[in-house]
């Protein structure tokens, strides 16, 4: 089998969230041009019923420990499942698929009604799952939204929670099996004989530490084969959570010179923010949107376990997944003032880190995390070189 190289760096140009193909990036994704105009093509034959099918993906399930875990499941062919961790504070949709669609058709529908935000994890979710069937890498995608709650039930034990407080965000695998189980119920039944028997995981910034936390659950329970995990914009280097993490989001992001790189916009072919992202996100971010992410800052014992990189223990989870076989990448923007030193922390022992750079005098940040081309793209093309 003839390993597929990932590229080590991705141009974006930050003002339009546009990103390049460069030839490394069309050898890891072929027609990557076609794959994200035939995602748009699905998008514009039907907006409404597209966005009904987002809308029936969301279901709840009751974890062990009493809480309500939120999540999606968009179903797809074969017995490989992605799941991805969201963000800090990409919960459910705040609007239905009703009045989202009519917010996209005119301009009857206030901002505020129609919360376009936070339809952001279910949108990068979708537009993933119809790019892997673009490129013939169809499977079924199950989302975890962020923040899992803390009250009335609390998603992690004490126990769990303080190991997440060290770094260790393995005990995350409890929910992630929960997760699995109530998708192989839901789609095929607990005896069926179609079972699910390799997962990819997929996270963005605290999302990230999940995903490797949970890779390292699950290979070392072996019940599900792991296939690939994609930490982007992984945080390993703040040394505690005030001042210094919230510093690095805020005052301290991005970080670093202005690109002097011009794109050689005449030879590379770029591509856009899907079609479903440029109507929803057309008119801009509701006020909602910061309230949301002041509640994904107060979960304090996850963000712990981004800090103190000279104890942090994922460094030390990714080197056994990439013994285990497992294809790692780590996509990290140049200039993120959270992550721009992550790669100081990180083993080398075979992980794949793409530096995600800008153009024309732009620099890039955490913020890559809401570009859903870019985020689909790096997704997909670790998925394509990992799958069987």
């Amino acid at each position: 089998m003839i390993r597929v190289e990932l590229p080590s760096e991705v141009w974006v140009k930050p003002t339009e969230k546009l990103v390049y193909i460069t030839p490394e990036v069309e050898s890891a994704l072929p027609a990557t041009v076609q794959a994200f105009e035939t995602v748009n093509e699905r998008f514009a034959a039907d907006p409404e019923a597209h966005l009904k099918k987002l809308e029936e993906s969301l279901f709840s399930f009751k974890s062990t420990t009493g809480a309500r875990i939120d999540c999606s499941i968009i179903p797809g062919q074969g017995k490989e499942m992605l799941m991805m961790w969201a963000p800090f504070s990409d919960g459910q949709p705040n609007s239905d698929a009703a009045t989202i669609f009519q917010y996209i058709s005119d301009d009857t529908t206030s901002k505020l009604t129609a919360a376009p935000n936070s339809w952001n994890q279910t949108t990068k979710s979708g537009v993933v799952s119809e790019l892997l069937k673009a490129v013939n890498r169809e499977m079924t995608v199950l989302t975890i939204y962020s923040p899992l709650p803390s009250f009335p039930n609390s998603a992690y034990t004490p126990d769990e929670y303080l190991k997440i407080r060290r770094g260790d965000f393995t005990p995350s695998t409890r929910i992630a099996i929960e997760a699995i189980e109530e998708v192989q119920d839901r789609l095929h039944g607990k005896k069926s004989e179609t079972q699910f028997e390799a997962v990819h995981l997929h996270g963005a910034s605290l999302g990230a530490s999940s995903a490797v936390g949970v890779a390292n659950g699950l290979v070392r329970i072996a019940a599900h084969a792991v296939r690939s995990v994609t930490a982007q914009e992984l945080i390993v280097a703040p040394r505690n959570v005030f001042p210094e993490l919230a510093a690095r989001f805020t005052v301290k992001d991005p970080v670093g010179e202005p690109s002097a790189y011009i794109a050689a916009d005449t030879s590379w072919p770029v591509i856009a923010e899907p079609l479903i992202r440029q109507q929803i996100d057309g008119r801009g971010n509701e006020p909602m949107m910061f309230a949301r992410m002041l509640q994904g800052m107060s979960k304090l014992s996850r963000l712990k376990g981004l800090t103190r990189p000279g104890r942090n223990m994922t460094p030390h989870l990714i080197e056994n997944l990439v013994a285990s076989g497992v294809m790692v990448t780590i996509p990290l923007a140049e200039n993120s003032g959270l992550t721009h030193d992550t790669p100081d922390y990180l083993p080398r022992s075979g992980e794949d880190i793409i530096k995600v750079r800008a153009t024309e005098g732009q620099r890039t940040s955490h913020l890559i995390d809401e570009y859903v081309a870019l985020t689909s793209l790096l997704a997909v093309m670790n998925i394509r070189r990992a799958s069987r």
